[in-house]
This record gives structure tokens, sequence and C-alpha cells, in this order.
């Protein structure tokens, strides 16, 4: 798997909000690859949005949890003080001096057929024009961070991923199938530039969302739209290895969880039992898809924009 990046360059000792499209179940993880090639402190300064029900999940929702993620069970009445407090906490890394990349999806969802119909009809309550290659943004989350850590961001990046060839997912990386050609069209945007009024935001998030319908659009006619790629943000190579160890690992985890729910196991020892697949799990995932940036170009640090 390699990347491309078009468009504008970032600076990556700013601190940014990220908007993204979302199209694959393994999005997160592109997008955590994409950021550590700026190097330190990258990944551990990207955070994002994710869906309160991957909390639950042993050992990898203590992780998201331990990486100070913010999480979202999709109704704003029940979600509004607990995002808003970890907003707050997120607010201060600048206050290490150290800077923070926040992605978000606001899709709330990976692009499906079956999913885009629902967005055309919603579309269609709402006299708008509808999408065909992403889902109507929800506005919430995008709003709230705007309000909260406006004065915390350069900018806002709105990124648009685009691939060549299948579309990667966890199954076909752990079968060693990982020969997708990811380009990332880059837009910078700076804060002031943005709305004050959450009215103004929720428009200026539309027009983005349709412009990123019209560049994939074109982007699957002729891949030459995007331009030139900026040649030194577009060196990331990944490879795909030993898929079996994974598939074991990854099964062996399952089990654990199974064996949990229908046994009498005291939970002491299924802490032990699970948590020790779930680590081999994890690490025989990362293992199959082997994500190690290249050597060149990896760990820049110079300043872009």
């Amino acid at each position: 798997m390699s990347f491309k990046s078009y468009g504008d360059r970032i600076d990556p000792l700013k601190s940014h909000l990220t908007i993204v499209n979302h199209r694959s179940d393994v999005d997160w993880l592109l997008g955590l690859a994409y950021v550590a090639r700026f190097g330190y402190p990258y990944p551990g300064n990207a955070k994002s949005v994710v869906k309160a029900s991957l909390g639950k999940v042993p050992l990898f929702g203590n992780i998201l949890k331990f990486a100070e993620f913010a999480f979202l069970t999709r109704s704003w009445g029940a979600d509004k003080d607990k995002f808003f407090k970890a907003l707050a906490s997120m607010g201060t890394y600048s206050e290490t001096g150290n800077p923070l990349w926040f992605v978000l999806y606001p899709e709330g969802t990976r692009f499906t057929e079956e999913k885009q119909q629902y967005s055309e009809a919603y579309a269609a309550t709402k006299q708008l024009a509808p999408t065909t290659h992403v889902l109507f943004p929800r506005y919430k989350a995008f709003t709230a961070i705007v309000s909260a850590l406006r004065d915390k961001f350069d900018g806002v990046i709105d990124a648009t991923f685009m691939f060549e060839g299948e579309e990667p997912a966890i199954k076909r990386a752990l079968a060693g199938r990982v020969s997708t050609v990811v380009h990332v069209h880059v837009k910078f945007y700076p804060m002031k530039d943005l709305p004050e009024a959450e009215e103004d935001l929720e428009k200026w998030l539309l027009e983005r969302w349709y412009e990123k319908d019209k560049r994939i659009a074109d982007f699957n006619k002729d891949i030459s739209t995007l331009g030139r790629p900026n040649e030194e943000e577009s060196d990331t190579k990944f490879s795909s290895a030993r898929p079996f160890h994974a598939l074991v690992a990854v099964y062996g985890f399952a089990a654990a969880a199974t064996i949990y729910l229908f046994s009498n196991i005291p939970n002491g020892l299924y802490f032990l039992f699970a948590s020790s697949f779930g680590a081999v799990a994890l690490t025989g995932l990362f293992t199959a898809m082997n994500i190690r940036p290249s050597r060149k170009g990896s760990g820049s640090s110079k300043k872009k924009r």
C-alpha cells in the first residue's frame, strides 16, 4: 500500500482540525499512518471521535481511552456534556507546546450503497442536492469542536481519501491483499476564515462535502484531475506479510470473548486470558499489515503549508 498526497502542504508543528470522508473500516488506521510520516510527536498527538461502542471492546477500547479519543453514541442529548469535557481536556495540549491533530469523520459511519440511499432520502427531506460518493455530514460534533477549540487550531484540513484499486479492509489486509494506492487531496482553511454562527458552520461543512463528492467523481473518471502529487509527501509505502499469524491471533481473541460470554470463568482469570489474546491479536494485525513508513522521507518535520 502506498500514499500519494495532493494539494496544500501542511505544517505538522501547528494544531489542526481535520475533516475526512469515511470509506473503509480501516480509515482510522490509514489516518494514523498518514500523520505518522511527520515524525514525532505523531501519531500520539492525533486524536479522533469514535463510536462509544468501541470503548467497550476489551483492550482495544482501553487503548482508545488512554489515547484520549472522544466517544459519541449518536445521541447529542446524551453525548453533549461528556463531549465538551473531552474537548476541554484536548484543549490543554497547547499548554504542553505540542501540536494537536484532531481527526473527525463527519459522516459518522463508513460509506455503503445502502447508507447512501438513506443519505439521498435525507437530502430530499431537506430539499438539498444529493451526493453520490459521500454521505451527508453530521454537523453537531463539527460545530462543537470549532466552537470549543477555535483558538487552539491553526486551521481546518479538508482531506479527501480516494482509493486506486480495491478499497482497503481488515479482511483483505489479513488475507495479504493490500495493493491499494491511497490518494489524499488536502485543502487548508485558516481558522480565522471560518464563520462564527453555528448555522453558517453547517453550511460551510456541507459545501466542503459537495466539493468532496465532485472530487471523488472526477477522480473515478480520471486520476490525473488531482494534478501532480507532492513528491516528498508521497513516498510512504506499506506491505503485507504473515497474514496467517494475524488470523490465528484475531480468531483467538474472538474465542476468548466467546468463552467468556457462554461460561462462568471468574472475571480475574478471564481478564488475564482475554488481555493476553487481545495483545497478541493487535500485534498480529499490525504485523500482518507490516505498517512501517519507508526510510525515505519518514520522520520529516519540515514546515509546510
